[in-house]
């Protein structure tokens, strides 16, 4: 029942049209099921999935015969209901005509944003304001992996450790691999090549084989911790970061360029930003514009009061 009320707030409009019509047998749209003597292809049910809430896309899902189903019934039962002017009726009428005006006035934000246009100056002047947030940075690394701790419950334990033994045989346990990052930031500091302490050292294959070149540049889009990319971000040509603690090992950084990302490379998001704040400034306009004055404060104090009367 609760499923049939959700499917209650579709548009009038998906339960007016025709019914699906009977048609030869389209190897590329096949039948999948009749439904009261109708045909139920897959693009009708593809359609349904378009105009139902996203509610009926959950319960197709999970069971697709049932969601099915509910979605003919819903549609017998509006028809029904239609031949009897149910909808011109209060208080449906107006309930209808609120539920048409939230989708409407969903489609018009949309709108202002999704519609407002982006001219090709205003994307340059914001990324020009920008660029410091499109920096990138190419780096190189010595990674010093160590066996991560897992807190487990005491009937788990014993098992956690059998897994563990199995599985991570020469990790340094975390305290030895600080004492070996400590060692290593002296060496750097005392003059060693970065190279050198990542063929010596670094415990990741990839980047060791190419002197500890490490992949694309970071960007404050790569998917890696915030306040690794942070660090990276905010390090200089040729800085070396002291050992960095992750989740499992510690991080030397050596940046060894910094630039800007191209236009081109950030034009969708700074499209969809200037859209979002062009739609911001539209809704506040209209928060202003609609702002509630009180004229009986008690009123939303104790509103109850005046609504029982």
């Amino acid at each position: 029942m609760r499923f049939f009320l959700v499917l209650a707030a579709m548009a009038a409009s998906a339960f007016a049209q025709a019914p699906f019509a009977t048609a030869p047998e389209d190897p590329n749209n096949p039948v999948v099921a009749v439904v009261a003597g109708q045909q139920v292809r897959v693009s009708d049910v593809k359609h349904m999935l378009e105009v139902s809430p996203p509610e009926f896309a959950k319960m197709f899902q999970q069971a697709p015969q049932q969601a099915i189903q509910q979605y003919f019934l819903l549609k017998y039962l509006a028809s029904e209901g239609e031949k009897l002017h149910l909808a011109d009726k209060s208080p449906l009428k107006e309930q209808l005509e609120t539920m048409r005006a939230n989708a409407v006035a969903g489609a018009m934000v949309n709108e202002q944003r999704d519609g407002f246009n982006v001219s090709q100056d205003a994307i340059q002047n914001f990324y020009d304001r920008n660029k410091s947030r499109y920096e990138q940075a190419k780096i190189k690394i010595i990674f010093l992996r160590f066996q991560p701790q897992i807190d487990t419950s005491d009937l788990e334990k014993a098992a956690q450790s059998a897994f563990q033994n199995q599985n991570s045989q020469g990790l340094r346990s975390e305290a030895d691999t600080k004492k070996l990052a400590d060692d290593i930031q002296k060496q750097l500091k005392a003059g060693a090549k970065f190279e050198a302490m990542v063929a010596k050292y670094s415990d990741d294959p990839e980047s060791k084989a190419k002197g500890g070149e490490f992949g694309n540049p970071i960007t404050q889009q790569s998917p890696y911790p915030e306040d690794l990319k942070k660090t990276i971000l905010a390090m200089k040509k040729g800085e070396i970061s002291a050992p960095i603690r992750e989740s499992n090992g510690y991080y030397f950084i050596e940046v060894t360029e910094k630039t800007v990302q191209p236009l081109n490379d950030v034009l969708e998001p700074i499209i969809q930003e200037i859209r979002q704040t062009h739609l911001n400034d539209y809704m506040n306009g209209l928060n202003q514009q609609f702002t509630v004055q009180p004229k009986k404060p008690d009123f939303f104090v104790k509103p109850d009061e005046y609504l029982k009367k």
